[in-house]
């Protein structure tokens, strides 16, 4: 009897049979890994206290701020009430100006006007609802905030997985749930802002009326490949 690794065992006498090679468990993509809050993890957030730790070794730790609600449980999450509460970095250069990634878990309470997810005014990008059930991406020097628009439509109380990725090459890509959804070419200029980032805010407003369980940002564009890596990674916890 002889066995070929990723094709089949074959037993004397011509009789074959077919084996898939199992694959390999993975993580998350790591590779130029910026930023990494995840709610569930008790080296990001204990359980209490205002800071929401960095795990990408970064120190872009965030402040939270007006005490949005922490709870535990299969989901770990932040609730944001849409008045008052956020979240922000100090830290700089968090997203670079020419290519990026930003990836979030989140769930919608409301279609409050705006609904920012991953955010910054003096980041130089935005991603945010609008007062609408479509999400937004881009950046703070356009003209126009709503000219990148998901074709999906989100539901109110769903956990959804949003990344968006960008380069002066490729433009804007926007992915749901690990599935490619949308693609914006028509303006490929490197963004302006200094790359830093706010969780549920724009400028310390425009706030969300939901929930964050995990952002992950990078400063390179993901592939289709990779951004599907890092859904099938942090979905289980979701009901996916």
């Amino acid at each position: 009897m002889s066995i070929g690794i990723g094709g089949g065992i074959t037993i004397g006498g011509g009789i074959s049979i077919d084996v898939e090679a199992a694959p390999a468990a993975s993580g998350i993509v790591t590779s130029g890994l910026t930023f990494d809050i995840d709610a569930a993890n008790s080296s990001s957030y204990s359980g209490s206290g205002s800071t929401w730790y960095d795990l990408a070794g970064s120190a872009d730790d965030v402040t939270l701020y007006n005490s949005p609600t922490f709870t535990s449980g299969p989901q770990s999450y932040f609730t944001f009430n849409g008045s008052s509460q956020y979240g922000a970095t100090s830290t700089t250069n968090i997203i670079p100006t020419t290519q990026y990634t930003k990836m979030v878990w989140f769930l919608l309470n409301s279609y409050v006007p705006n609904n920012n997810l991953v955010s910054g005014s003096s980041g130089g990008h935005f991603m945010f609802f609008a007062a609408s059930n479509r999400l937004y991406s881009g950046h703070a020097n356009w003209s126009n905030y709503q000219v990148f628009g998901t074709v999906a439509v989100f539901s109110l109380y769903t956990w959804y997985c949003a990344a968006l990725t960008f380069s002066t090459t490729n433009g804007m890509k926007i992915y749901i749930n690990g599935a490619l959804d949308n693609t914006y070419t028509a303006n490929k200029s490197a963004r302006g802002g200094n790359g830093s980032i706010e969780i549920g805010a724009f400028g310390g407003g425009n706030l969300l009326n939901g929930r964050i369980s995990r952002v992950l940002c990078y400063d390179r564009e993901l592939d289709s490949t990779e951004v599907l890596q890092n859904f099938n990674a942090t979905k289980t916890s979701f009901g996916f």
